[in-house]
């Protein structure tokens, strides 16, 4: 009959199981370290868009949109390109503005794109058009004795209980991750959206706000000045509609693009959007799960009506 030896586990035995445990609280040390990585690219994304609003809106204060102003020649916008970038010492960002051709009538509007870089690589670009005028290691037993069963015992449950709270830990930065992320996620949507809507009503002849402020179309001259566009957005069911042709747009459906869903208007009286003369203002509010983000904004429409073309409404 073999004897049962109650020795304990040799110091290898010892080595070996503390080797696995640190194998297992090794494996969660990547995921940490992506969504860190993916938690600061979206917050350099961020910052690089405000960044870039904010050279935009000094350059729009110099050239102001009031009617029959001529204010700024397209020369002085232009020499915008040659002057040194701006920069964002606290994110190292530089910010380079690129004015495109000056037009042969005046009063006319100029696109104007401020590239935002990092170490030589661009980050983000934002577009809009200006009016002119003219990780301690513990150390080993050092007796060969071997472990007891209760001192066995006693090492699994400390070790179980450091791996419940690395599991805690992680946990916990996952769903900051993912919360960090849906956030993220609906800002950029929003501000996409809302780029898009003040680029072209900045490029407009006439804008008009219906449905009861849930509803804006849009006059647009296209990029090339060789031609009119009939523009329109809606918030519609939950989501921002948009259309755009060459007549105008008929009532929103489910035909329409859908450029964001969960979104309300987020000015006076739940509204989208506000008309004061050829002013816009435009307020969105997105919900994702627990999160709500708002965005607010405006723009001028600052090109003069010609003839030609057909009516959007």
């Amino acid at each position: 009959m073999t004897q049962l030896d109650d020795d304990g586990l040799g110091i290898i035995e010892v080595v070996i199981a503390m080797f696995l445990f640190m194998l297992i609280a090794v494996a969660v040390l990547p995921l940490t370290m992506q969504a860190v990585a993916s938690s600061a690219q979206n917050r350099d994304l961020l910052a690089a868009t405000s960044f870039a609003k904010q050279q935009l809106t000094t350059i729009q204060a110099g050239y102001p949109a009031t009617p029959g102003s001529t204010s700024g020649s397209c020369a002085a916008l232009r020499a915008l390109q040659t002057a040194p970038p701006a920069v964002d010492a606290a994110n190292d960002f530089r910010a380079q503005v690129t004015v495109g051709v000056c037009p042969g009538a005046y009063p006319a509007s100029v696109p104007v794109r401020v590239t935002v870089t990092h170490d030589g690589d661009t980050v983000t670009s934002v577009t809009t058009r200006v009016r002119v005028g003219a990780s301690s290691r513990t150390p080993l037993r050092r007796d060969d004795d071997g472990l007891t069963l209760v001192e066995l015992i006693i090492v699994m449950l400390v070790s179980g209980l450091f791996l419940s709270l690395i599991a805690v830990i992680f946990g916990s930065g996952l769903s900051a991750q993912q919360r960090a992320a849906e956030r993220n996620a609906a800002t950029g949507a929003l501000n996409a959206a809302t780029a898009a809507i003040t680029e072209t009503v900045r490029s407009s002849s006439e804008i008009r706000v219906s449905a009861g402020g849930r509803r804006l179309d849009a006059q647009m001259l296209t990029h090339d000045g060789a031609a009119w566009e009939c523009r329109a957005w809606q918030v519609l069911d939950g989501e921002l509609r948009y259309s755009a042709g060459a007549t105008p747009r008929p009532a929103a459906d489910t035909g329409w693009s859908s450029l964001a869903s969960e979104v309300t208007g987020s000015l006076s009286g739940g509204t989208a959007f506000v008309e004061n003369g050829k002013r816009l203002s435009l307020g969105f509010a997105l919900t994702s799960g627990d999160i709500t983000v708002t965005v607010t904004d405006g723009a001028n429409a600052q090109v003069i009506a010609q003839t030609g073309g057909t009516p959007c409404w």
